[in-house]
């Protein structure tokens, strides 16, 4: 055969595996429960665990698909929940591989379920052989922090030592562990088991220490919680203002660029601030403290946001409008952020919304440094949403001849390799226009 025909060949190739790529995004796979068998289990005197066995058909599989528990590529699997007592199923604690004439009768008694003597903790094998170890907190399912085979090997051993930590101290590490949210979806399971926990419980100490990660600041957002406790307990309420206090104030004395830790923590005392200190609290001096730094980190703006129509106070509204043209002039300084995108986005929403509107010379200098190509070359939605959309309502007859001025040079520097999809639907209007204008004097008699 020859190289032109191999070259054909796997031309065609990667088409049908486009193709069928974008098939699978458009149409997922669907999952049918073909069959179903629970099993009780007698754990102890007080515990009962219900093994419920589903046999599991895929349609509309991929060569790319694979089942999400286990990584199998059969289109059949079983699939084992678990519920303990009258809790909620714990979904997919194991999966396998099955055949399509397989039922769920002849895998009835595949898993066995050991319970600690403490009942804190319950060691899950398939065939004789350790799969998981779950923890049992006061309310919710029963929870896992076992992602990786050494993991399972460690729980399992300290399982039947009868060393592992209590189920607080287990999910506490966990969530120490959780650095970004990437990592957080990945578990749904534990988010599940943060959501259930209700009226004081260990966490509630424990998570305080930990704001500022993803998952300890998911577990403080849940509507009435921080309001609950610094109603029923006055020692977690004091401590928990004195950390919002404390943080945002080594937040606001920081230096460009702000350390990391620093910037972590300021972020989860703001959350706890936003949902239920905020009316408890010496407002005005949180807002102080975190206002003068907007748009520059994003804990920022959850303070800015709080109230619908913010009045700022004169020293507040400077100091943001100069964090805003920095942010936009200054390429190190942007690159520097935590989040430059956002923080561009943000200075235009405000540098727009706040503009004088009798300073022609001030609106030309904001707008010159809005249209410049670094600037517009980030994937931004104020532009459009605070410049060309309400371009005929919002601006004068000179700000919307500068803003068009700027915008075509813009068009002009950034070239067709690099052209800004919102800017270049913004200048078809006005081509329409001179167009048409041209055209209506043509057919005018001279």
């Amino acid at each position: 055969m020859s190289i032109k025909s191999n070259h054909i060949y796997l031309y065609i190739f990667l088409i049908t595996a486009l193709v069928g790529c974008r098939g699978c995004s458009c149409s997922p796979p669907k999952t049918f429960v073909l069959e179903k068998l629970t099993k009780d289990i007698r754990l102890d005197a007080d515990n009962v665990a219900t093994i419920q066995i589903e046999h599991l058909e895929k349609k509309k599989m991929s060569f790319t698909f694979k089942f999400k528990k286990h990584g199998g590529k059969a289109s059949y699997a079983m699939r084992y929940n678990l519920k303990l007592n009258d809790r909620p199923y714990r979904k997919a604690i194991f999966e396998h591989d099955a055949a399509k004439t397989d039922s769920v009768q002849q895998y009835q008694n595949d898993l066995s379920l050991e319970i600690s003597e403490d009942q804190q903790h319950l060691l899950v094998k398939h065939l004789g052989e350790p799969v998981d170890v779950y923890h049992i907190l006061p309310l919710g399912a029963p929870f896992s922090t076992t992602f990786k085979k050494v993991e399972l090997k460690k729980n399992s051993t300290a399982f039947q030592q009868k060393t592992l930590k209590s189920p607080e101290d287990l999910l506490t590490d966990y969530v120490a562990k959780m650095e970004t949210e990437a990592q957080f979806a990945n578990n749904p399971s534990i988010k599940e088991t943060l959501d259930a926990q209700e009226g004081i419980c260990p966490l509630d100490k424990k998570l305080l220490e930990l704001v500022g990660n993803p998952l300890a600041d998911y577990y403080f957002t849940k509507e009435g919680r921080i309001s609950y406790l610094c109603t029923h307990d006055k020692a977690w309420r004091t401590r928990a203002m004195k950390k919002v206090y404390r943080f945002v104030g080594e937040a606001s004395r920081s230096k460009h660029p702000m350390p990391p830790q620093t910037l972590k923590n300021a972020t989860g005392a703001v959350n706890l601030f936003v949902h239920g200190l905020a009316d408890l609290m010496d407002k005005r001096a949180v807002e102080r403290m975190v206002l003068p730094q907007y748009p520059l980190y994003p804990y920022t703006e959850a303070v800015y946001n709080l109230e619908h129509h913010r009045t700022l106070r004169p020293n507040e509204a400077r100091s943001i409008e100069k964090n805003s043209k920095k942010i936009l002039t200054n390429p190190a300084f942007r690159k520097e952020l935590p989040d430059p995108t956002a923080a561009v986005d943000a200075a235009i929403e405000f540098l727009i919304l706040y503009r004088d509107d009798k300073n022609t010379k001030a609106f030309e200098e904001i707008i010159k440094a809005i249209f410049q190509k670094e600037i517009l070359l980030l994937e931004l939605k104020n532009i459009e949403a605070e410049i060309f959309f309400p371009y005929d309502s919002r601006f004068s007859q000179q700000e919307q001849a500068i803003i068009l001025n700027q915008a075509k040079k813009a068009a002009q520097q950034l070239g067709k390799k690099q052209e800004n999809f919102r800017l270049k639907s913004f200048l078809k209007r006005f081509e329409k226009q001179t167009n048409t204008a041209t055209k209506t004097e043509k057919k005018m008699p001279s």
